[in-house]
């Protein structure tokens, strides 16, 4: 028997339409959905739980934590996450350091779940523009993936709220032309923007495609339903993925969740051997994930910040904002002590491990936020032989070889993308 455990962040039940945009682009908000399944073999369980418990009463003692307080993500203030490792020192650099330790050196499973909310969004009316017009995408040879990709790229980084405001209203139904007619007056005026720009020429090129395609397709008026609660099926046929990756059957699986009852719904529907729920100051499984999915959650979170475009408020704002220089993670994210830079070195190894079995990582069509953190890490933990040789490099040069290392990574996502048509 396996036994996982399963615990989430910068988790939005329900999306919903404020004054001030999205609640999901709210400035405090992720638009990320981060869970993370933490395992091991029945077999291992006394030998792993006694060393989880001591290191969580090591740093509840750190932190001046009762014993019946959790030790939990949070427990560790949002600043200290402002420029990722860089930002990270005292206990909470220490915690990290034990536990990707632990997670290295014990035989556990670990799966980290990404997901996009404006995905979620969005994907609910490009299916169905989808399935009516599929033989337009098969006789141009566009790839239905790089279709959606660039869609929900498109949104996530301008936010445009004249769509935004279509697709989530009181009514919760949305109109494909009123859809297809913003859409393709935001595409027009972008590719304007982007032919001005060297940096953003592939850009307009995608733009030009899209465009192709949106002149092609054709749909009747008709109202698509929208669900604004989030969907825990891509959870799951994440995790069922990586359990068969690992050679595990689902009857083999014992899964322990936080209290959450549109997750355990989503979870039953699955015929797991077995099926928990738990108030997590009760289980220390699910408190070790949930430090996991915090740690992850809150810099791709602060990655956002660093690599988003500027918000649009109109087709005719898109002039206003400057285009010409590339997004760089700012140097302050490089600015490493020798225990910081360690910290990203352990990490790297970590993803190591877990790129034996190819769901470690578990993402959408729309992989920039995973693919972002993984860059980062890998530039960072694998890019230099040790801390001497990374100091020798300086901060402005670390900034735009990893930002590169990152463009690479995503550009060679998205060769693999336009290889399927599917």
């Amino acid at each position: 028997m396996y036994h996982f455990y399963y615990d989430e962040s910068f988790h939005d039940r329900k999306i919903s339409n404020t004054l001030s945009g999205l609640n999901i682009h709210d400035g405090s908000k992720s638009d990320s959905y981060i869970g993370t399944f933490f395992g091991f073999n029945f077999q291992s369980r006394n030998e792993i739980i006694k060393i989880l418990e001591e290191f969580e009463l090591k740093y509840k003692k750190m932190f001046g934590l009762s014993l019946s307080n959790e030790l939990k993500g949070t427990t560790i203030s949002a600043k200290f996450y402002k420029y990722g490792i860089a930002s990270l020192n005292g206990y909470a650099l220490n915690m990290y350091k034990d536990l990707v330790k632990f997670l290295i050196s014990q035989p556990v499973f670990v799966q980290v779940i990404i997901q996009s909310k404006t995905e979620y969004l969005v994907k609910q009316f490009l299916d169905e523009w989808i399935i009516d017009n599929f033989n337009v995408f098969f006789q141009n040879g566009f790839s239905i993936p790089t279709f959606k990709y660039i869609f929900i790229k498109y949104l996530f980084h301008h936010r445009f709220p004249g769509i935004l405001n279509e697709l989530v209203n009181e009514k919760g139904f949305v109109s494909t032309s009123i859809i297809k007619m913003k859409i393709e007056e935001v595409f027009k005026s972008s590719l304007e923007i982007t032919m001005k720009y060297e940096r953003t020429k592939e850009q307009a090129n995608a733009i030009q495609n899209m465009l192709k395609v949106l002149s092609k397709l054709e749909m009747s008026e008709k109202y698509i339903q929208m669900d604004y609660k989030w969907n825990y099926t891509q959870v799951f046929k994440g995790f069922n993925m990586f359990i068969k990756g690992a050679n595990i059957k689902k009857e083999n699986v014992s899964i322990t969740i936080d209290v959450e009852g549109n997750t355990f719904a989503a979870d039953e529907k699955e015929c797991y051997g077995k099926l928990t729920q738990v108030k997590s100051n009760d289980d220390l499984g699910v408190r070790i994930s949930d430090l996991i999915s915090n740690f992850f959650g809150r810099i791709i979170y602060r990655l956002h910040l660093e690599l988003k475009e500027p918000d649009v408020i109109d087709a005719k704002s898109l002039g206003v904002n400057d285009y010409s220089k590339r997004r760089h993670i700012s140097k302050e994210w490089f600015q490493l002590t020798e225990q910081q830079y360690e910290l990203y070195k352990d990490i790297s190894r970590f993803l190591r491990k877990g790129s034996k079995n190819y769901w470690s990582f578990y993402d959408g069509v729309f992989f920039d936020s995973s693919m972002s953190i993984i860059g980062l890490v890998l530039y960072i933990g694998e890019g230099c032989i040790d801390y001497s040789e990374y100091k020798s490099i300086s901060i402005l040069e670390h900034s735009e070889r990893c930002t590169n290392h990152i463009l690479s990574g995503l550009y060679n996502q998205i060769d693999k993308l336009q290889l399927s048509i599917f």
